[in-house]
């Protein structure tokens, strides 16, 4: 009969075992059973730290936002808990991360997160459209479809004050539509007038100028009395300043303007006013462009989620959001408690974890902010995407897996010289100063010794739902991971970016010959070898040659991996169509010639 401590060890591995853990081997010693005492490690020392050396380490899973592009995640989370076999006992999660935070941490065993991952993977994968994540409100969608009306009469405007005041200027534009036309109006009236003034000074002078032209020559510098004026006037001077900056095709005073292009603005503007009412009401009434789709709700069904279990299984929870009004970056336990930044307890009083959810993934003017006890919390992404800091200095994280949705960097954008203020400020709030906040926090976490599992390719930006894109982008989650825990070299890593790009290439060709759109360009596919049409007959699209030729690479491909590393199924991609909103019906005529004798692409 064993000793009391032996009796406790056996229970305790056999309870691991029933959560479906992997008791940790037993240190080999004098009485033990795994051999000779001198091929094994030495026995420690009895003494103060032997309890500690038996203690497991804390593992910690940080999931970060991105909206749709989650589905990275979803494919990276399958690899690890199907093949690493990781069970962590601390979650932390901000916006769609936080999703899958909060519907993991349900489950303190492997095999309950397990379960739970591929229930995510399965409604993932039921999406078809966007509108599924993000559903667009009847007032925004007006505004996007009138878009390049207004933002044509905003360009109008900015020429028309020769820019100044240009926040000003794009504000009311934005604020009052109506009003801007207004105003525009009255402008264009004014400047007519002095244009017919000017042409009849000219005419007296006998000058020849053009009527309806200024009566300055371009370049020449304007009479001594218009130069005391503007010394006078410092708004006058302002406004000859910046009109020494502006382009004299960008000028409404030279000789490229015409008042007949306003006319034409306001002209689209009338044809739009029903939408003019729509947008007003709705900017003035709503809080946010979109509402959360129906996966949104699904995923927060009692069926998929209890709110009551993350409190009792034994995992640490921690969801990213900011309050608004402080601006303040919290936290919401799995208990509902709101905490800071440093994981200090704010208010006893919990939280629903459904609704905390949506308020970690509320994105400032694209979703409503949530109400939590007394604050206004919105996207905790806003201050952290990726909260990994407090895994480690809070929640004592020892080995730490870090999965992000978003990769790093920026791709090269279209000349911004002579681009509006709404481009620039885009470019710079919504673009560069996310990308930062990412390479800083993805940095930090690579500093702390995290293993960082993230995107070098981006399949499809954070709105987009598209059945064939979630799919490619959750395996490709699969061999990324599969990558960085196998240390992998720089030309395996280079080989799965060829795999996924030529898979996203495939399925650029495929939905081309479902649109009946013609040659395929996109990714720079050659416009020569890749052409598809539809039998009018049928209506099945016909396959090219060059189709044929990619699945045969693909198979190829495919074959150059180790087996282990493969997301299931894998070795049967060459065989099918990829997903698309549109299933493709028509049986694979490519699966009739051999890959091993067929000519392929260059690898």
């Amino acid at each position: 009969m064993g000793t009391p401590a032996d009796l406790l060890r056996s229970a305790r591995h056999g309870l691991i075992r029933l959560l479906g853990g992997v008791p940790a081997p037993p240190t080999a010693g004098p009485d033990s059973a795994s051999g000779p005492q001198s091929e094994a490690a030495p026995a420690p020392e009895p003494g103060p730290g032997t309890a500690e050396a038996e203690v497991e380490p804390v593992v910690g899973l940080v999931l970060g936002g991105g909206g749709a592009r989650s589905s990275f995640e979803i494919g990276a989370l399958s690899y690890l808990y199907e093949v690493e076999g990781i069970t962590p006992s601390v979650i932390t999660g901000t916006s769609a991360g936080s999703v899958l935070a909060g519907i993991l941490s349900q489950h303190g065993d492997l095999a309950g997160q397990r379960r739970t991952v591929a229930e995510l993977r399965r409604i993932w994968l039921g999406m078809t459209t966007s509108s599924d994540m993000f559903a667009e409100l009847p007032w925004f969608t007006a505004l996007r479809e009138d878009m390049p009306t207004w933002r044509r009469l905003a360009a109008i405007q900015v020429r028309a004050t020769n820019r100044v005041s240009l926040v000003e200027s794009l504000g009311t534009v934005l604020a009052g539509p109506r009003r801007a036309v207004d105003r525009l109006a009255e402008r264009a009236r004014a400047v007519a007038a002095e244009n017919r003034a000017g042409a009849a000074r000219a005419t007296a002078a006998g000058s020849g100028t053009t009527a309806g032209r200024s009566p300055t020559p371009s370049g020449a510098r304007p009479p001594a009395d218009a130069d005391r004026a503007l010394d006078r006037d410092p708004a006058a001077s302002a406004t000859q300043a910046a009109s020494d900056r502006v382009p004299p095709e960008h000028d409404p005073t030279s000789a490229g303007s015409s008042p007949l292009e306003l006319l034409s603005a306001l002209w689209d503007v009338g044809r739009t006013g029903p939408d003019v009412n729509v947008v007003l009401r709705g900017a003035a009434r709503e809080r946010s462009a979109f509402v959360v789709g129906p996966i949104i709700d699904q995923l927060l069904d009692p069926a998929v989620f209890d709110t009551a279990l993350p409190a009792t299984s034994g995992v640490e929870l921690r969801l990213a959001t900011v309050h608004l009004e402080s601006g303040e970056l919290r936290y919401v336990d799995g208990a509902g408690r709101l905490r800071d930044a440093t994981d200090r307890l704010l208010d006893e009083h919990p939280v629903a974890l459904d609704q905390a959810i949506l308020a970690s993934c509320a994105i400032p003017a694209g979703l409503p902010p949530v109400r939590l006890n007394d604050g206004t919390y919105v996207d905790g992404g806003v201050r952290e995407n990726v909260p990994v800091d407090i895994a480690y200095a809070s929640l004592g994280v020892d080995r730490c897996y870090v999965v992000t949705a978003n990769p790093v960097g920026l791709p090269v954008a279209d000349d911004f010289n002579g681009q509006a203020l709404l481009e620039i400020v885009m470019r710079a709030a919504a673009e560069i100063m996310p990308d930062e906040i990412q390479a800083n926090e993805v940095e930090r976490a690579h500093a702390l010794g995290a293993t960082v599992i993230d995107p070098e390719l981006d399949i499809h930006d954070i709105i987009t739902i598209e059945p064939g894109l979630i799919a490619i982008a959750m395996d490709y989650g699969y061999l990324r991971a599969a990558d960085v825990c196998a240390n992998a070299t720089e030309r395996e890593h280079a080989r799965t970016r060829d795999l996924i790009n030529l898979r996203r290439l495939i399925w650029s060709v495929e939905d081309d010959m479902v649109a009946g759109t013609g040659p395929a360009t996109a990714l720079g596919a050659p416009t020569a070898s890749l052409g598809a049409a539809v039998d009018p007959g049928s209506g099945e699209p016909q396959l090219e040659p060059a189709l044929a030729e990619l699945k045969h690479r693909l198979h190829d491909l495919v074959g150059e991996f180790p087996p282990e590393r493969l997301p299931p199924g894998a070795l049967d991609w060459w065989r099918t169509w990829e997903k698309h909103a549109t299933p493709i019906t028509a049986t694979p005529d490519w699966l009739d010639t051999d890959p091993a004798s067929s000519p392929t692409l260059e690898s």
